[in-house]
Order: structure tokens, then C-alpha cells, then sequence
């Protein structure tokens, strides 16, 4: 998520709001002891910025894990971590960045502040889209070649996903009316609380994104809605954690709320500086 105002201070405070912090990590930052130093760095190297008004100044990005209770909560943190370190070193090697690790209701995650300018530099680092992609591809492959015993689900390599399971890669894809009709009896015949393990025998994985639940099948993802079909009464409140979701699912309230604050901040005010 990019930002065209200096808005890192928001960032800030947002990233350190206080629930469920475990850890942060500088990131080509001098020592720091406090909220000013960290943001002294983050100006001071947006000022060398070229003035454009469509430029982007800061990034706001997060990494995620599926969090195992059988896990020991240590090694799952030191997974998150070396992550994010082989992330940084490809991602933004030059760039300065903070991050702070965060564990609420068993989602492990890392939220990112990054400058879109390298350390001293007055030009904007950019990326590709093809690129971005081969970097969380290279990513994704370190943590299931170093961690496999955390089990992560394969979310950005789905020629990866495919090779794995050769039995669905030869499967004809279903077509719509075939997936309605075999998820409608699916829904019929079975409890709510058996519905995750019995989609997974048929080669389906049960998701739910925002307050929209549907399946994922050989790659591609249903919207129970989209099919027709009523999947809501499986999914209450209390239940919606236990189900498989991408690395971000779970922030994105909290995200679109940021960025109707983030939307109000730069209105307001474009110049803002830790002080004020």
C-alpha cells in the first residue's frame, strides 16, 4: 500500500498501537531508542525526494503467517523474522524500514514501513508488478525450503501448488453449473462443523475473505454467492478464525480503516512531521 503525503508518523502510532505487539525491526536505521529517532530518519531521507505530486513516499506492507497452536510459538516467530529479513534484502535492500510483529487472536504478522527512496538517495525506488511477484514467489520458496515443518499453505506459486498435487493438475476444471451442483449437495448433507474436512476430502479448500466465504479449487477461488449458493449459515462469527485464509485476510477491516484515515490525514494536512 503506497502513500503520496509523509504520513509515516500515522504509520507509526498505527503499527505500535498496543495489542499484542511482540517485536520490532529496524531496517538500515541508525540506532534507535524511541518514536522521534525512528521518524527523525524516515523525514530527514524524504526530504532529499524530488517533489512530484503523484510520487509515492512511504509503502506500508505486511507478512504473514498461518499460525499453528502445535507449533512452539518461538520457532514461529523466528520463522516470521528470518522471512522478513530475506524480504528486505530483495525487496528494499537500500531503503530504510521498520517493522513491528504483532500477535492478535493467533495471527501472526509484520507490519512494514518502508521509504520509497533509497538511504540519501532523491530518487523513488520502484518495482515492477512482475517483479514485486517473483520476489514473494522467491520468498514463499525459502520459507517452505527452510520451515517446512510450519506447514505453510503455497499462495503465490500456483504452478508450485499444482505439482504438488498431480492427481488434481489432471482433473478437466469443473465447470460453474458442476461446482454449484456438487457444492449444493455438499451443503445439504453435511454438519457445519464437518464442512471444512469434508470439502477438503473433495479436493476443495474453504475459505472466507472479509465477510464473503467461498472455496478454493485447482487454484482458482468461488464465492459461495457467485455459484448461487447460501454458505453463510456455516460461517458465525466464532468460527470465521478457523478457517484457511490468505496471509492478510484478517487485517483487511483493519486496513480499510486505515486507509480512510490515511485519506483524511492528507487532505488535511500534506506536510505533517512528528512534532506537530
Amino acid at each position: 500500500m503506497s502513500r503520496k503525503s509523509r504520513s509515516f508518523s500515522q504509520l507509526y502510532d498505527y503499527m505500535n498501537r498496543d495489542d499484542g505487539m511482540v517485536g520490532f525491526m529496524p531496517w538500515n536505521l541508525r540506532p534507535v531508542e524511541n518514536r522521534e529517532q525512528v521518524l527523525e530518519q524516515f523525514y530527514e531521507n524524504s526530504d532529499l525526494l524530488r517533489t512530484h505530486a503523484k510520487g509515492n513516499v512511504l509503502y506500508h506492507e505486511i507478512i504473514s503467517l498461518k499460525f499453528y497452536s502445535e507449533v512452539p510459538l518461538q520457532r514461529q516467530m523466528q520463522a516470521l523474522q528470518d522471512l522478513t529479513r530475506q524480504y528486505l534484502s530483495i525487496r528494499a535492500p537500500h531503503l530504510l524500514g521498520y517493522g513491528r510483529i504483532h500477535l492478535e487472536q493467533g495471527h501472526l504478522h509484520v507490519h512494514l514501513m518502508l521509504s520509497s527512496n533509497e538511504l540519501n538517495q532523491a530518487r523513488r525506488f520502484r518495482l515492477s508488478k512482475g517483479s514485486y511477484r517473483e520476489i514473494q514467489q522467491r520468498c514463499e520458496q525459502y520459507l517452505h525450503e527452510v520451515y517446512p515443518d510450519l506447514k505453510q499453505p503455497i499462495i503465490y506459486d500456483r504452478s508450485r501448488a499444482r505439482a504438488q498435487s498431480p492427481e488434481n493438475a489432471q482433473e478437466k476444471p469443473l465447470s460453474h453449473e458442476e461446482l454449484r451442483r456438487i457444492l449444493e449437495d455438499i451443503l445439504k448433507e453435511t454438519n457445519p462443523q464437518d464442512l471444512e474436512s469434508v470439502l477438503k476430502e473433495k479436493g476443495f479448500v474453504l475459505y472466507r475473505r472479509g465477510r464473503t466465504p467461498g472455496v478454493e479449487h485447482h487454484g482458482k477461488r468461488y464465492r459461495f454467492s457467485t455459484l448461487g449458493l447460501d454458505g453463510d449459515r456455516f460461517f458465525t462469527p466464532s468460527r470465521a478464525s478457523e478457517f484457511t485464509e490468505s496471509e492478510i485476510d484478517k487485517e483487511m477491516t483493519r486496513l480499510e480503516d486505515l486507509e480512510a484515515y490515511y485519506t483524511e490525514a492528507e487532505e488535511s494536512n500534506p506536510e505533517i512531521h512528528p512534532t506537530e
